[in-house]
């Protein structure tokens, strides 16, 4: 009896162990939780794109995933260290960005593909994180359907979350060409609403969401039980970089073939 009772002791304190590192993984999930243990290391000379799946799970929340939210993070060119846009924003996500290695200050956009909960049950806290941690700019860009304005004025305007006189969140909502008049923005509470309007193609109704130098973002509907849309990021083709010492030390003299060459024609030279 003395020696099964000790055994019962022994599994149990191995069951215990087990449950405490099973806990864990459910908590943080594999991904978050190593880089939860290695802190916010990358540095800030990023260049290039890079995508982050922060939640993958459909419906709700599960004990490793989270609800749907993807993070873009782009290239520096915008400010030190790059940006970040979102795509969804679900239930969780601020806490997933902690557990990350992105930074809620360097988030400048987030799309939002269709109205359902588990879409953007995250989008209020992780909109006043975001404009909280920026120390100058505090501007956020909210893009997706007809009712992501009210969500957001709702949610904020009942929880007496004031943004300031210094916060500017624009909500894009996407609207066909015979759209209403636009509802009265919410300076109080720091929320505007700029509605974009579709451009009506072949292949049906086209919205032209975003456009900079860099980046071309454009949304088209999709089928789901809600109004739904998919988003298409285009990367616009950038100048080439030419080496000037080495390009000397092959024997390009310099000149006008440098700006031909970034502009990715071909040089022939007089030998």
């Amino acid at each position: 009896t003395i020696e099964r009772a000790m055994l019962r002791v022994e599994l149990s304190l191995v069951f215990a162990r087990r449950a405490v590192r099973w806990g864990r993984r459910a908590m943080y999930g594999e991904h978050t939780w190593s880089a939860r243990r290695t802190g916010k290391e990358r540095s800030d000379d990023f260049s290039g794109m890079e995508v982050v799946f922060l939640g993958t799970s459909a419906g709700g929340p599960q004990a490793a995933r989270g609800p749907s939210a993807i993070a873009m993070r782009l290239a520096g060119h915008s400010q030190v260290g790059g940006h970040t846009w979102l795509f969804d924003c679900g239930e969780g996500t601020q806490r997933q960005l902690l557990c990350s290695t992105l930074s809620h200050a360097r988030i400048e956009r987030i799309f939002v593909s269709h109205m359902h909960g588990d879409h953007v049950w995250g989008l209020p806290s992780v909109a006043v994180s975001t404009l909280l941690e920026q120390a100058e700019r505090r501007s956020l860009h909210i893009y997706g359907p007809v009712g992501l304005y009210g969500l957001l004025v709702a949610s904020l305007g009942y929880a007496e979350c004031k943004l300031g006189p210094l916060a500017d969140v624009v909500v894009h909502e996407l609207v066909g060409s015979d759209a209403p008049a636009a509802e009265p923005s919410a300076p109080e509470l720091g929320i505007r609403r700029e509605p974009v309007v579709c451009t009506m193609t072949e292949a049906g109704p086209l919205w032209h969401v975003f456009e900079d130098a860099h980046f071309a973002v454009t949304a088209a509907k999709v089928r789901h039980t809600a109004t739904c849309y998919g988003y298409v990021v285009d990367e616009k083709r950038r100048k080439r970089r030419v080496d000037a010492k080495r390009a000397a030390a092959a024997g390009l003299p310099p000149g006008r073939v440098y700006r031909e060459l970034q502009d990715g024609r071909d040089v022939t030279l007089r030998d």
